[in-house]
Parts: C-alpha cells; structure tokens; sequence
C-alpha cells in the first residue's frame, strides 16, 4: 500500500512541476519524445501483463525490451529523415498496436 502512495505521489509532483516549468521539448526533438513516450507506456504494460503469467515480472528482461524497442524505433525514424522518407507514422503505428495489443480490456 505504502508503495503506491509513494508511486502515485511521485506522479502528482512530476505532473505539478511540468506545469509550473515553463519548458518546451524543441521541435526537431518532437517526433523522437513522442516515440518514447508509446515505448515507455508499451514497457510499463508489458510489465504489468508479465506479473499476470507464471514467470512473472523479470527487470532485465523489461529493460532489455524497452531499450531494444525505443531504440529500434528511434533509429528508423532518425534513418528516414537522413534517407528523406518519413517512417515516423509507422513506428507510431506499431507502437500503438504494440500498446494497445496489451492494454488489458478486462
């Protein structure tokens, strides 16, 4: 229990201090937050769906995955602009089936 009000308190101040900290992601840096934020939010239910198997939750194993994502992710998108093709909505697209393949609907 102790955990969670940690956790949700965290959460309360970090929302607070965004809106209070007049900052602005700059615009090249755009498409790149916004996939790190589809990875974290996949890695965070991904996380959640492994404490539901038999295995259970494994923090290598959660990292490894959300690096390996971001950063597979992050490559395509920095390769298109160099290479002048936008892959940013398809590595949008996969990461949102990816999230909301997870999202647990029961």
């Amino acid at each position: 229990m102790m955990l969670w009000l940690i956790s949700l308190g965290g959460l309360a101040f970090g929302v607070l201090l965004g809106f209070l900290i007049p900052w602005q992601i700059p615009l090249a840096y755009r498409k790149y937050s916004i996939l790190l934020t589809l990875a974290v939010a996949d890695a965070i239910f991904g996380g959640i769906q492994a404490l539901k198997r038999e295995e259970g939750f494994s923090l290598p194993r959660f990292a490894g995955g959300f690096f390996a994502l971001a950063g597979l992710g992050l490559f395509l998108v920095w390769l298109g602009e160099r290479l002048g093709v936008d892959f940013f909505p398809v590595v949008a697209i996969v990461f949102c089936l990816r999230l909301f393949g997870r999202v647990p609907l029961r």
